[in-house]
């Protein structure tokens, strides 16, 4: 009698420690909601994605030199905006009320690049207010009120009043090794994190910019020699939890990472897996990281990036998603911009064996409860 006691009592004991450490699959899965034409140039490609906050419209930018709005339920084209011969757009975004919607950028000159934010009427397409003096400005973000707007530029960087259209505040050489990748504000405006080339992720106070602190995304998968110098692994996109506790970060390498925002804590590390001798890296992919509603889960790319995946911020679980683009397309951009938790996403589809170049589109999946 005593040994069944017993074993009933171990049998207990591995059933609470099964469901304390071994992490759920995801209670939701998406639905594909609409598509967007193919954009039918080997040149049309998309390099940056962005939704006003309703979901209705959609902003893609094009080669990183004309602006797309499209409609997004049916993924029928509104207006297209072209930018000038030495212009380079990035990091499209609309203002949380959907009254503007504006991007970075970058015009060529002889020895620098001057840089602007744009403000474009959603109506008319009309440019409306243009703010200068950035350097090679490459990220911008809007925190949740839309009364602040965060800009990266090659190193340094900005805050600007959206009201007054005034830099109040600028750090140089924020991040060092090139341009700071991604920005995002908390839900409270008070914090915002940046991450750069230099293998860091920063936390900033806002409105001074004062350093609160700073994470290392430095681990590398990449196979290292005696002979090899330090390895600098770039941090590529960065982004708070919707309850501001969680702060995640992904990395070149396609490395993830998450940590407390008030202690500084690592919770979790999920690391790229290293190329074979004959593949590389997927590039950096412009916010890439987007926390499911609840905080749960945070949705980023599969290595190869052509999925997307679910990760468990605490428990360490990753788990594919329904939202594959297939074998022969490449994710190019994400957005989780829309306050319903849809995921828009741009690939390019490649037709192996078929002439002409691959063609680009968008997709927007809506979470549905999954079915058990």
């Amino acid at each position: 009698m005593k040994r069944i006691s017993l074993a009933i009592a171990l049998l207990a004991i591995i059933a609470v420690a099964y469901w304390a450490f071994y992490p759920s699959k995801p209670s939701i899965i998406f639905k594909m909601q609409s598509q967007g034409p193919a954009e039918g140039s080997s040149l049309s490609n998309i390099s940056a994605i962005t939704r006003s906050r309703d979901g209705r419209v959609l902003v893609t930018v094009i080669d990183n030199k004309k602006l797309r709005l499209w409609e997004a339920a049916t993924g029928q084209p509104l207006r297209e905006i072209e930018s000038t011969e030495k212009e380079w757009l990035y990091s499209p975004a609309f203002l949380p009320d959907a009254s503007a919607y504006a991007a970075v950028d970058s015009v060529s000159a002889s020895d620098h690049q001057d840089g602007n934010v744009v403000f474009w009427n959603p109506d008319s397409g009309e440019r409306t207010v243009t703010i200068e003096n950035f350097n090679w400005p490459h990220a911008m973000k809007f925190n949740a009120r839309g009364t602040l707007a965060a800009v990266g530029g090659i190193s340094d960087l900005y805050l600007v009043d959206v009201g007054t259209h005034e830099i109040t505040a600028k750090v140089e050489k924020a991040h060092r090794n090139g341009p700071i990748q991604a920005l995002d504000f908390n839900a409270s405006g008070d914090l915002l994190a940046t991450s750069g080339r230099d293998g860091l992720v920063k936390l900033w106070h806002v409105p001074d910019l004062k350093l609160v602190r700073s994470f290392s995304v430095a681990q590398t998968v990449r196979p290292q020699r005696s002979t090899d110098g330090p390895v600098t692994v770039a941090a590529n996109a960065v982004v708070f939890s919707h309850d501001q506790t969680l702060l995640a970060a992904s990395t070149e390498e396609a490395s993830v990472y998450f940590w407390e925002v008030d202690t500084g804590k690592e919770l979790q590390k999920y690391l790229g897996d290293e190329p074979g001798p004959d593949q590389s890296f997927p590039s950096g992919i412009e916010n890439s990281l987007i926390f499911t509603t609840d905080d749960k889960w945070l949705l980023t790319t599969d290595p190869g990036g052509r999925a997307l995946r679910f990760l468990n911020p605490r428990k360490h679980g990753d788990y594919p998603t329904a939202i594959s683009t297939g074998s022969d397309a490449r994710i190019d951009a994400m957005d989780g911009s829309a306050s319903d938790g849809s995921v828009a996403i741009a690939y390019r589809e490649y037709h192996p064996g078929v002439p002409g170049p691959p063609v680009a589109k968008f997709a927007i999946w809506s979470p549905v409860p999954a079915t058990k």
